[in-house]
C-alpha cells in the first residue's frame, strides 16, 4: 500500500496580506501579526509556475523521477489553507484533486486541520466553522457520500482496501467553541472518549488486518527528548493505548506540529508507529530553522501474511531553490525503513557469517542476503552497526538516508 503524504501546506494569497491583526488574531492571542501570522505560507494561489509554487512541482517532479506508479492515496493531513480563507481553501483542494489525477491516483482524502476551520468569529459569521470545508468541490474529506456523513457526523470515517483500512480523525470539531478553551482547542485539538470507542470497534470488527489512521494534531510529543512542549492532544495517550490494544498494526500519520519525526509509540510489539509528517511550506517556528525542512513524503508498507505484521519504507524529499530533490541529512533523511521481521541478532550473525567467506558485503547483494536491510530504523542501524563490531568485528557502514550498506571484517 502506498500513500502520497502533503501536510501543511498553509495557502495563502497575495490579495490578503494586507488584511489586519484584529480580525485574524489566533483565540485567546491579542496579535499574531496579522494573515501572515508566525507561520505563514510560502505557496500563493496567485502563482502558477512549478519553480514558484511546491505543490504544482509535487507531481511534474514525481513523474520525471519515475515514482509515480502504484500510489493508492493521495492524503492530506490538514491546513490546506492559512487562516481558513474560503477561495484559498477551495482552489488548493481542487488543486490536490488535480495532482491525484496527474498521477492517476484512485483514492485521494484529507482530515481537517486547525487552519481549515473558521476560528475568527469574522470567518464564521455566515454558518458553523466546517461549513467552508462542508461546501467544497469536490466534496470534501473524500468522494464517497456516505464515508463523508461519518466523517462530519461521527469525527472519523474508515476507508478499507484490501487488507489495509484508513481511519481519518477529525481532531478540530470543537474548534471555534468553548469560550475559554478555544486557544488549547486550536493549538492541541480535541479527541473525546466515545471517539475512542468508537474507532475501537471499527478496528476490532472490521476484516482489515491493519490500519493506518490520518490526523492533523499530535497525540503525543513528537520527540522524547527534543519536543519539551505539551501541546498535543489530552486524551492522546489513551487513544494510541486503544490502537495497541486492538492487536491489529497500526500506523498514524498526523501534521500541525511541522516537527518530522518517526517512531514507535513504546516497546511493546503491537505498538503503534507515529510518523509526524513535515510542512509542505510554512515558515519554521522560531528556534526550528537549524533542524526544519519542507518536505513531502511517500509511505510504502505491505502486511506480512504470516505475521500480519507491517514492513515498509518512509521516502522524503526536500525543497531546495525551488525544486524538489531527495531529502538530505536535515529534517527526516531521503529513505528509512520500518517493521523489520528478523532480530537484530540474527541479522547480525548472517551478515557475519557471509563476511566470514566472501570479506565484503554490500550493494544489491547485501539485501538479497538479508532483506531486512530494507527495513531498519535509524536506531536500529545503530543498534546493528554496534552488535556487528562488538560481537562479530565485523564494520558496518551505512549512507545516511539513503540504505546503501556496506560489510567488511575489520581484519580486512
Amino acid at each position: 500500500m502506498k500513500f502520497l503524504i502533503i501536510s501543511d501546506i498553509h495557502a495563502m494569497s497575495k490579495d490578503l496580506l494586507n488584511l489586519t491583526e484584529s480580525s485574524q488574531s489566533k483565540p485567546g492571542s491579542s496579535s499574531i501579526g496579522g494573515y501572515n501570522g508566525s507561520t505563514r505560507g510560502s505557496v500563493y494561489i496567485e502563482d502558477r509556475t512549478t519553480k514558484a509554487n511546491r505543490l504544482l512541482a509535487v507531481p511534474e517532479y514525481l513523474i520525471d523521477a519515475g515514482l509515480n506508479q502504484d500510489i493508492d492515496f493521495l492524503i492530506c493531513l490538514g491546513d490546506m489553507a492559512h487562516q481558513c480563507k474560503r477561495g484559498v481553501l477551495q482552489l488548493i483542494w481542487q488543486q490536490l484533486n488535480d495532482i491525484a489525477n496527474d498521477l492517476s491516483i484512485s483514492n485521494i482524502c484529507a482530515v481537517s486541520g486547525n487552519h481549515d476551520v473558521a476560528s475568527h468569529e469574522v470567518d464564521f459569521q455566515n454558518g458553523s466553522p466546517d461549513s467552508i470545508l462542508k461546501n467544497l468541490r469536490p466534496p470534501f474529506p473524500m468522494a464517497d457520500p456516505e464515508l463523508r456523513r461519518d466523517y462530519h457526523g461521527n469525527q472519523f470515517a474508515v476507508i478499507e482496501e484490501g487488507d489495509v483500512g484508513l481511519v481519518l480523525v477529525d481532531t478540530t470539531s470543537l474548534i471555534g467553541y468553548q469560550g475559554q478553551r478555544k486557544a488549547d482547542l486550536w493549538n492541541k485539538g480535541f479527541i473525546s472518549n466515545e471517539l475512542i470507542s468508537g474507532i475501537r470497534a471499527s478496528i476490532t470488527s472490521s476484516d482489515c488486518s491493519a490500519f493506518v489512521i490520518a490526523m492533523h494534531h499530535h497525540p503525543t510529543r513528537v520527540h522524547k527528548l527534543q519536543d519539551v512542549e505539551t501541546d498535543y492532544i489530552e486524551n492522546g495517550d489513551n487513544f494510541l493505548t486503544m490502537l495497541q490494544d486492538t492487536g491489529k498494526p497500526c500506523f498514524l500519520l498526523h501534521g500541525h506540529k511541522h516537527f518530522v519525526n518517526f517512531r514507535r509509540y513504546n516497546e511493546r510489539q503491537n505498538s503503534p508507529w507515529i510518523f509526524s509528517a513535515s510542512s509542505l511550506a510554512a515558515t519554521p517556528y522560531p528556534g526550528m530553522q537549524e533542524r526544519y525542512k519542507c518536505q513531502f513524503h511517500i509511505l510504502d508498507f505491505a502486511l506480512n501474511p504470516n505475521t500480519k505484521e507491517i514492513s515498509g519504507q518512509i521516502a522524503s524529499w526536500d525543497w531546495v531553490a525551488g525544486q524538489w530533490e531527495k531529502a538530505g541529512s536535515t529534517g527526516m533523511t531521503h529513505l528509512i525503513g520500518f517493521g523489520r521481521q528478523s532480530s537484530l541478532k540474527d541479522m547480525a550473525e548472517k551478515i557475519s557469517s557471509v563476511v566470514s567467506e566472501g570479506g565484503t558485503l554490500r550493494g544489491k547483494g547485501a539485501f538479497d542476503e538479508v532483506p531486512d536491510l530494507r527495513y531498519l530504523t535509524q536506531d536500529d542501524i545503530f543498534d546493528l552497526q554496534k552488535l556487528l563490531k562488538e560481537t562479530h568485528s565485523v564494520e558496518m557502514i551505512a549512507s545516511h538516508g539513503v540504505q546503501k550498506f556496506a560489510f567488511y571484517a575489520e581484519d580486512d
